[in-house]
């Protein structure tokens, strides 16, 4: 019997670079599935294809030499070429490649606007800017007007995925790597940003060191049983974030050797809507044959409140949620269908080794694993941040590979304590959020959650209590008459969730119909990365409305 792929990788990934190592796999395990694709990405009910490593490998080794051909070799240590594509397995082939010709890439968020391109691409130095040939698609649009506005750009069509992979063809040679792992750990490996949820994106690079010691800090756990990777050791897992940032990577950089998954993906949207919709999704649980999910919260209100999206959650054992926490409105709903665990980390830390807790009730709950080295640190209220430490007998801390001379790392994340278990902690949001002033200090997450269950709301937004008083910033889908028809007054259904969220409020304080400011569709709401609203620079926007409702 064949040895498995996470045998032969835990044996060489101490000592040899991925680039080389995926080569090395392919020779030891040629007929590992790595990847599942549609068939036919316009038809997903067509089914699914595999893609072996040692295809996956020949692809990256097509990539290395079109861009040798095409650039030549990096003629500056690291220079940066920028890929912008549709969100598929493209990402990862001009990734490796561009390491093995001596490049590094910048990827982006694909909801990065194109000021977003042109500023990391600024911050990196970058003149080179690759991109498949893609109609039609939002990638398309930004790669237009990143033409437009950047001069001195050297700009090439790549191949597409499918030319990638091809099984025709000449025979394509190794496109040797020959450091050791040593020899490079700290050079840069790519680049992606950070998640501008307070402020512009700034570029975040990864090194090879950041990449190896992500699955290490998995494989020597002491108990990795109850850690949800181990649970899907040998699975089909589809991978349902964006491949452009860190919580697409890391499933692909490792992880999946490490527990000899099959990662599959969804088709790829062609027009210019959004990469990830509840349809995709729906369409990879009915037909790609997977046993857990890695996802983002964002397509659960539309995957929810559609009967038949929400009966095929029972196609899959786990959703694993990644980047924000699951709505709690909607926990019930999915809780009765599957099982919600957590991927919990950040572009810096890497993801931290969480362990799944067996009640349902507890959805909510993180439990890290007791050999990450950290610690909750009261900062208000009921209120903790979380704290990474370095311990030098730890088996792994990508995020001292990063920050060298740091002993220790704010995550920036406040948590609540469990009520009966001290290990377990709730997530309540980021410490740049918390409303008021000391000690009437609170995040108002949680009650912007309950009015956000509201049909006709896209985005709540507390801004600050003054008196006794919230003043509330309410952004209404553009569709928001269809839900609430002109003969409704909207304040109908608002009122009774504003008493929810009111009741809800840790200080002496509530909202007031008074003290809501509607947004205009002229003046929208600044979003992250992420996709979602700019707290500060939102506040900001709206400030004289704000002083206008408390006057």
């Amino acid at each position: 019997m064949a040895l498995p792929v996470s045998h032969y990788f835990s044996q060489r990934w101490h000592t040899t670079p991925l680039p080389r190592l995926i080569d090395e796999l392919a020779e030891l395990c040629p007929n590992h599935p790595m990847v599942s694709l549609p068939r036919n990405k316009e038809r997903p009910d067509e089914g699914y294809r595999d893609y072996s490593i040692q295809k996956f490998s020949r692809a990256v080794n097509r990539a290395a030499w079109w861009i040798e051909q095409h650039l030549g070799r990096a003629s500056t240590r690291w220079a940066t070429l920028h890929y912008v594509a549709p969100q598929d397995l493209s990402y990862f082939i001009i990734t490796l490649a561009a390491v093995k010709t001596g490049y590094q890439t910048l990827t982006c968020h694909p909801s990065a606007d194109v000021d977003t391109h042109l500023s990391l691409m600024e911050h990196t130095d970058c003149q080179l800017l690759l991109y498949p040939p893609s109609p039609h698609t939002s990638a398309m649009q930004k790669v237009n007007a990143i033409r437009a506005f950047k001069s001195g750009l050297t700009a090439l069509v790549t191949p597409t995925l499918e030319e990638w992979l091809a099984a025709e063809g000449a025979p394509t040679p190794v496109y040797a790597f020959t450091p050791t792992l040593a020899e490079v750990l700290h050079d840069p490996f790519t680049v992606i940003h950070s998640s501008a949820s307070t402020g512009p994106a700034k570029p975040i690079v990864f090194t090879h060191a950041t990449v190896y010691l992500q699955p290490v800090g998995f494989q020597k756990l002491l108990d990795p049983s109850l850690v949800n990777y181990e649970q899907w050791r040998g699975q089909r897992v589809g991978v349902l974030t964006p491949l452009s940032i860190a919580a697409g990577l890391f499933p692909f950089l490792g992880m999946n050797f490490c527990f000899d998954l099959t990662l599959v993906l969804p088709a790829v949207t062609t027009g210019p809507g959004p990469s990830m919709t509840a349809t995709l999704m729906d369409q990879l649980l009915r037909h790609g044959d997977v046993f857990a999910c890695i996802m983002g919260p964002k397509t659960l209100p539309e995957t929810c409140a559609n009967p038949a999206y929400a009966e095929n959650l029972r196609r899959v054992r786990q959703l694993a949620i990644v980047g924000a926490p699951c709505p709690p409105y909607l926990a019930s709903q999915i809780t009765a269908h599957t099982q919600i665990t957590h991927i919990y980390g950040s572009s810096e830390s890497g993801t931290l080794p969480a362990e799944v807790l067996p009640d349902p009730a507890d959805w909510a709950y993180l439990k890290l694993s007791p050999d990450v080295p950290h610690e909750y640190r009261p900062v208000c209220g009921p209120y903790h941040e979380l704290v990474l430490l370095r311990r030098p007998d730890a088996p792994a801390q990508p995020v001292f590979a990063m920050f060298r001379d740091c002993d220790e790392y704010p995550m920036g994340d406040l948590f609540a304590r469990h009520p009966s278990q001290p290990d377990c902690w709730r997530y309540c949001g980021r410490r740049a959020d918390l409303v008021g002033s000391p000690p009437r200090r609170f995040l108002p997450r949680d009650m912007e959650w309950v009015l956000e269950a509201h049909p006709a709301v896209r985005w709540a937004l507390i801004a600050e209590e003054r008196h006794g008083g919230l003043a509330l910033l309410l952004d209404l889908h553009p569709d928001a008459q269809r839900v609430c028809p002109p003969t409704t007054d909207i304040w109908d259904t608002l009122q009774p969730l504003l008493d929810q969220a009111n009741a809800l409020c840790p200080i002496p304080a509530a909202l007031r119909r008074d003290l809501v400011v509607f947004t205009d569709p002229s003046r929208p709401l600044p979003l992250s990365v992420k996709g979602n609203p700019q707290r500060a620079r939102s506040l900001e926007l709206y400030r004289s409305d704000i002083e206008a409702v408390f006057a």
